[in-house]
């Protein structure tokens, strides 16, 4: 609790780095997790570990209010790194406890990333008014990089992953950010649809023939979309790759990612 009549520290100026946003993006099971790992770890590029709301924020900024939706993102984000959520994403932890998965337990995981300081600048970065949705996110991924315990250099930008959403979400992200670029992995719907009925099947939920079609109708509205984007903004802006072509020759793919966002490969 601050003492009366103190005010608080102003905050840090934005870093160059905030300015330059990577939004990896595509329709669910089509690949973006295998892209978004695969970039990560990059010493010039900050992959923030969770998806970030930007198709519920982008669409709802600034409703119901400014003070409203500043709380509103602060709660819904914390909500779910506030244990393990955060660590299970940053790390590739399936679960707590001793279990390894990626060569770490959640205890290893820990000793980069401390969570506790996250909450906090978090919350001290968003005590501040914003005047657009795209500050929300810029604020986090600024509280996310304070909490790492050890930084490393200054990235040159920063990346995170949408999975669906509003098919116009792509526009306003480049329209936010006018340093952002988008890579767009597509694939073929039948084995996106096949991924997704494997997931069904290990869930033990039932397919519906109805569900299915809502599932390639969604694919084929994004793909208009990204049809529309790609006639509009120059590829170093906007990359499309398929998935296809990833599993088959990554170091091609990749080699194409990183000339895009001019990082050395």
């Amino acid at each position: 609790m601050k003492a009366e009549g103190r005010a608080e520290p102003p905050l840090p100026p934005e870093a160059p780095w905030t300015r330059s946003p990577v939004l990896i993006w595509g329709m669910q099971k089509t690949g973006s997790s295998l892209l978004l790992s695969l970039i990560d770890g990059h010493p010039d590029l900050l992959c923030f570990p969770d998806e970030l709301r930007i198709k519920y924020y982008f669409n709802r900024f600034p409703w119901p209010g400014e003070a409203e939706l500043r709380a509103d993102y602060r709660q819904q984000i914390w909500k779910g790194r506030a244990t393990s959520g955060l660590l299970k994403a940053a790390f590739g932890l399936e679960a707590p406890g001793d279990r390894r998965i990626g060569g770490l337990t959640v205890a290893e995981a820990g000793e980069r990333l401390d969570i506790e300081r996250y909450g906090c600048e978090l919350a001290r970065r968003l005590s501040v008014p914003v005047t657009s949705a795209a500050e929300l996110l810029t604020r986090d991924a600024m509280s996310l990089r304070a909490a790492l315990r050890e930084p490393g250099v200054e990235p040159r930008a920063w990346a995170f992953k949408m999975v669906g959403g509003d098919p116009g979400v792509g526009d306003t992200f480049l329209t936010a950010f006018l340093h952002g670029k988008i890579i767009y992995i597509v694939r073929d719907p039948r084995g996106g649809l096949s991924s997704r009925l494997k997931d069904w099947e290990r869930k033990k939920i039932a397919p519906q023939l109805g569900a299915m079609r809502v599932y390639l109708d969604k694919y084929a509205a994004h793909y208009a979309a990204v049809r529309s984007l790609r006639g509009r903004y120059h590829e170093s802006r906007l990359l499309v790759v398929r998935y296809e072509d990833l599993v088959r020759d990554v170091a091609q793919v990749m080699q194409r990612v990183f000339a895009v966002l001019a990082i050395e490969f």
